[in-house]
């Protein structure tokens, strides 16, 4: 064999490894984000709707059955609550509130606040997978915007 092919047999080599090594990397690393369910811990730091006395919160939930968007049946129930302020009965108009990854609505508790004291109702709810919502993890971050898109339908 040329000694150029035994260098491309070595470069070629080391590429396969490398690829290899970094897409198990990944894999690991997703199962590790998105492979478990997240709640907000039972953290006396954290702020609760006591720490708010005119916030009123009423339940809400949407049950979805059929099929996700990657065609597998799906029977899951997104919940949250809808957020009033006692001293504003929601004149300024309506919002709906999604959280991020890695926690829940109750995150945002301080905002729910700011809003509706300032007039708007809220809604507020947790993704797929975490919090009080349905489903044994998080999917992927697209999962939350097909989730916040089937919320809206239901409001």
């Amino acid at each position: 064999m040329e000694p150029w092919g035994i260098a491309v047999l070595v470069v070629f080599l080391f590429l396969a490894v490398y690829f290899t090594f970094a897409l198990i990397l990944m894999f690991k690393i997703h199962q590790k984000i998105f492979g478990v369910r997240r709640k907000d811990p039972d953290n006396p730091c954290y702020l609760q709707w006591e720490d708010f006395p005119t916030l009123k919160h009423e339940p809400f939930a949407m049950r979805k059955a059929g099929e996700n968007r990657y065609g597998k049946p799906m029977d899951v129930t997104i919940r949250g609550y809808y957020y009033q302020d006692d001293s504003n009965r929601g004149d300024k108009g309506f919002i709906i509130l999604s959280h991020g990854m890695f926690g829940t609505h109750l995150q945002y508790l301080c905002d729910i606040a700011y809003l509706t004291k300032a007039g708007y109702e809220v809604l507020a709810f947790d993704q797929y997978g975490v919090g009080e919502s349905d489903g044994e993890n998080q999917v992927s971050l697209s999962q939350g915007i097909y989730t916040l898109d089937l919320v809206i339908e239901e409001v």
